[in-house]
């Protein structure tokens, strides 16, 4: 399901250390949600604001999930 993909993500981005990059991360996630939640998500949106995302393996994994699910 996609929400426990969108909260994996959060989960994750709890884990950095950097405030300012876990702050823009977690709105960053928090626009993925909105678009996955309206009645017609964009694919493109989805998938630029998941490649926004800091580099970390495990964020990756779970933003190729979301798109894949798409």
């Amino acid at each position: 399901d996609l929400r426990e993909y969108v909260e994996g993500l959060r989960q994750v981005i709890q884990t950095l250390t950097d405030a300012q990059q876990k702050e823009d991360a977690l709105e960053i996630v928090d626009a993925v949600e909105v678009q996955l939640t309206s009645s017609k998500p964009s694919k493109t949106v989805i998938s630029t604001l998941l490649k926004a995302l800091p580099p970390a393996a495990s964020i990756a994994s779970l933003a190729s999930a979301i798109i894949s699910a798409l």
